[in-house]
């Protein structure tokens, strides 16, 4: 049998939303996937939505808390995992059909990779393409490095995973130690991931004492603990927070003069 997978979906009052969250997941063209719903707190029918939907569903598990924050809610997710796998999908983005296939397929073909995402489109209120490959402008530490600066090797996936589909064309798979420039600011959204439950328990949950930054925080103490990998192609969407804006920009680099002096630093480094 396929590796189990858990998804782990926070929600605070986005009862409009959850829904297509959790059938995003749970008709993933990967066959072993459920679904962990952790409600934060809602007060707009999200239990209600959940029992009457998914009530009867052995795949989708409803845990609700009170309102704690997200670093906290995701923490109660994780505490209740036992898939091999986990997957973070915030309750208003959606991720294309084969994205936990994919990821799958490339952390089984390298061995001690413990973390892997993915590139993302950018989508308006209508589900039309606003910004395509649009992670490098949601962080802003890829204005200083590139693929091939963060990750130490890379194969294309026909090569590496050859029994997964390409989703795009001629898809390079990227991997290696990124803790260097992941020190520089975040370098992935906590939707695009998917980690094994191996490095999550050895890393620990999210710091719930920080007002934000708290998915950076955890990346950086995920990446010390291991290589990470990143295939070229998109599979999750987003919708930008606000109008003309992904609202999404994380880590250091994009407003800190130190920190834009140490990325110069990191990169004349790696030429010497």
């Amino acid at each position: 049998m396929a590796p189990e997978v858990t998804v782990l979906i926070p929600s605070y009052n986005r009862a409009h939303l959850i829904g297509r969250a959790v059938n995003c997941a749970l008709t993933q063209t990967y066959p072993n996937c459920h679904v962990i719903v952790v409600d934060d707190g809602s007060t707009d029918g999200t239990s209600r939505l959940i029992a009457e939907q998914y009530g009867t569903n052995p795949r989708v598990r409803y845990v609700y808390q009170r309102n704690r924050g997200v670093a906290a809610a995701r923490n109660l997710g994780l505490e209740l995992a036992r898939g091999e796998y986990v997957a973070f999908l915030d309750s208003d983005d959606l991720w294309k059909p084969w994205k936990i296939e994919l990821q799958v397929a490339c952390l089984q073909c390298l061995p001690g990779v413990g973390m892997i995402w993915t590139d993302m489109d950018a989508v308006d209120a209508q589900g039309r393409l606003v910004a395509a490959n649009c992670m490098r402008e949601s962080c802003a530490v890829y204005q200083y490095f590139g693929q091939n600066e963060i990750f130490e090797q890379s194969k294309l996936l026909a090569e590496l995973a050859p029994m997964v589909k390409d989703p795009g064309r001629d898809t390079r798979v990227y991997w290696g130690d990124v803790f260097s420039p992941m020190v520089m600011g975040n370098l992935c959204q906590p939707s695009t991931v998917l980690i094994t439950r191996e490095r999550a328990l050895r890393t620990g949950g999210f710091n719930e004492s920080m007002l934000s930054g708290e998915d950076h925080d955890y990346h950086l103490r995920l990446s010390r603990k291991g290589p990470f990998s990143a295939p070229g192609a998109r599979l999750m969407v987003v919708r930008p927070r606000r109008a003309g804006s992904l609202a999404r920009v994380s880590g250091l680099a994009g407003r800190s003069t130190p920190a834009r002096r140490c990325a110069a630093l990191y990169q004349r480094g790696k030429r010497h």
